[in-house]
This record gives C-alpha cells, structure tokens and sequence, in this order.
C-alpha cells in the first residue's frame, strides 16, 4: 500500500501521515444508534492535527 501523504501546515510540505482510526456512535431522535468510521491524519513529523475524514459504516460492518 502507498504511504498516505499530505500537506502539513506546520511543514509547509507534503510530509507522510500517522493514521488512526476510531468509531463514533451517534443516536437520532428515535433512539437508533448509528455508526461512523473517523479517520484521523497527523504528520509524521512534528505530530501536527492535518484532517479527519468521517462515513458511515454499514449494517454489517457495525458489529
């Protein structure tokens, strides 16, 4: 797999991520819960915050 690169604001270069990965649970207003796979990027580098991208995850992947 290729190594995830971006523009660091710290850097001010396109510098490898540290991704994480976490799951959000978030209810509606019926009371059904519904859950988000969150990806965090951090620069390598100097551990500086790049972005986060959310989806939702499928039925079937909600465990």
């Amino acid at each position: 797999m290729a190594e995830e690169r971006e523009l660091c604001p710290r850097c001010a270069s396109l510098q490898p991520m540290r991704v994480s990965e976490t799951i959000r649970e978030e209810g509606d207003e019926s009371g059904a819960k519904k859950r988000f796979r969150v990806l965090s990027y951090h620069c390598a580098g100097c551990s500086v915050f790049v972005k986060s991208v959310e989806s939702p995850m499928a039925p079937s992947d909600a465990g």
